[in-house]
């Protein structure tokens, strides 16, 4: 999501709103307590960075390469090589039984939690 993401160093509360360089319609109003928060205790916050696009190509294809199903692997391989690859991926995971997908977003989401964890832990030595 085009939020910006900060962790309180002590009391890991979560802290999000908008990105106002990747959002046109941003209702600044609604999100002023959360904004004033960071810009007030800006030290006692570590920002979470997004993952790029080469790290999240990366998972995709680390999990293309994980598939047991060698019919879903290539698919999801070729989905990859091709021109926009992040859509086809995204279009063939879509399209793939119900167990497909469900590996997907586990897959996904605890490479996104490992990659979250390791910012974590070098902002705290």
């Amino acid at each position: 999501m085009q939020m910006k993401c900060f962790v309180h160093k002590q009391t890991l509360e979560l802290v999000s709103f908008p990105d106002e360089l990747l959002l046109d319609d941003v209702d600044e109003d609604a999100w002023q307590e959360e904004v004033l928060k960071i810009k007030s205790h800006e030290d006692d916050y570590i920002e979470i960075q997004r993952m790029n696009s080469t790290e999240s190509f990366k998972i995709m294809e680390d999990f293309a390469n994980s598939v047991k199903d060698n019919w879903v692997s290539s698919r999801l391989r070729e989905a990859l090589e091709g021109k926009k690859p992040f859509a086809h991926f995204s279009h063939c995971i879509h399209n793939m039984p119900d167990y497909h997908k469900k590996a997907w977003f586990s897959f996904k989401q605890e490479r996104m939690a490992k990659f979250i964890q390791e910012q974590l832990n070098f902002e705290s030595s």
